[in-house]
C-alpha cells in the first residue's frame, strides 16, 4: 500500500511553517479512494484515516470527487473553486 503514496519533500518555506505548527499535524491526500482500491482497500483507507483524525488528532486534507465519502469521513469541509474558499463549514452546515 506504500506504493501508492507520494512524499513529498518541504521547500524551506513550508520548513518554517512546519516548525512553527509543530504541534499540529497534517496529511494530504488527493482523490486517495479513485486509484483502483477493491472493497477491502476503500474499507481499510476510511479506518486509517479516521484512526489519524481521531486518535492521533492529524488534521486530513483530502481532495475528492465523491461526496458521500466527505459525509463519512469528514467532520467540516472546505470547498474550494479556481483556489477561492467559497465554504468552510461542519457537514451539517452545508446540507
Amino acid at each position: 500500500m506504500t506504493g501508492r503514496f507520494q512524499i513529498i519533500r518541504p521547500d524551506k518555506k513550508s520548513r518554517t511553517l512546519w516548525r512553527s505548527r509543530q504541534r499540529s499535524l497534517y496529511i494530504l491526500v488527493d482523490k486517495p479512494f479513485s486509484g483502483g482500491l477493491d472493497p477491502g482497500g476503500i474499507l481499510v483507507l476510511k479506518r486509517v484515516l479516521q484512526r489519524l483524525a481521531n486518535d492521533r488528532q492529524v488534521t486530513v486534507l483530502m481532495r475528492t470527487l465523491v461526496p458521500e465519502l466527505v459525509v463519512e469521513l469528514s467532520h467540516r469541509v472546505a470547498i474550494i473553486n479556481h483556489g477561492e474558499l467559497v465554504a468552510f463549514e461542519k457537514v451539517d452546515g452545508l446540507r
